[in-house]
Parts: C-alpha cells; sequence; structure tokens
C-alpha cells in the first residue's frame, strides 16, 4: 500500500548565510573567563597590598623587640597607625 499523498521533494541546496557579524562563540566564551579572572587578580593585588604592609609592620616589630627604645616603639606605633589609616581609606574608596 502506497500513500501518494506523501511525497519526496528533492529540492537544491541553498548555501547557509552566516548572520553573526560578532567573533564565533568559543572566543566570546573565552573572553568572558577572561574578564572574570582579571577581576580576580585586581582583588588578589588589592590584598597582597595588604598583606605586604602588615608583614613589613611585622618585620619592623620583629627586628626591634629584642631591645627596642623607646624610640622605636614610638617609630613602630606610628608605622603601624599609618598603615591601619591607610587601609581605612583604602576600605572606604
Amino acid at each position: 500500500m502506497e500513500n501518494d499523498a506523501f511525497q519526496l521533494i528533492n529540492q537544491p541546496e541553498q548555501p547557509h548565510k552566516q548572520t553573526k557579524a560578532g567573533p564565533p562563540i568559543e572566543l566570546q566564551g573565552l573572553l568572558l573567563a577572561l574578564t572574570a579572572l582579571s577581576k580576580r587578580f585586581v582583588i588578589a593585588l588589592s590584598n597582597l597590598f595588604s598583606l605586604c604592609c602588615v608583614a613589613s609592620l611585622w618585620y619592623l616589630l620583629y627586628t626591634i623587640l629584642p631591645d627596642p627604645t623607646s624610640h622605636q616603639l614610638v617609630g613602630a606605633g606610628g608605622y603601624g597607625v599609618f598603615i591601619l589609616i591607610l587601609e581605612l581609606i583604602r576600605k572606604r574608596a
């Protein structure tokens, strides 16, 4: 039983038109990943600056602790207050 209502019609293939004007999807995904990575790197650099400031204060205190003078203690305290104020200004901005 052959059904004549449905027949295969051979149509010539038309070339596919590329309507996208932007870069391919793989490149868009790569650019998105690199953008997110660069933002995380900037945040890591900010935290690294804070770590370096605290490490420098710790090293300063570690070197003067065996036999500190009053001038060294006042200088280390002033340096500590300077770093604290610097961190507060950075967190506000």
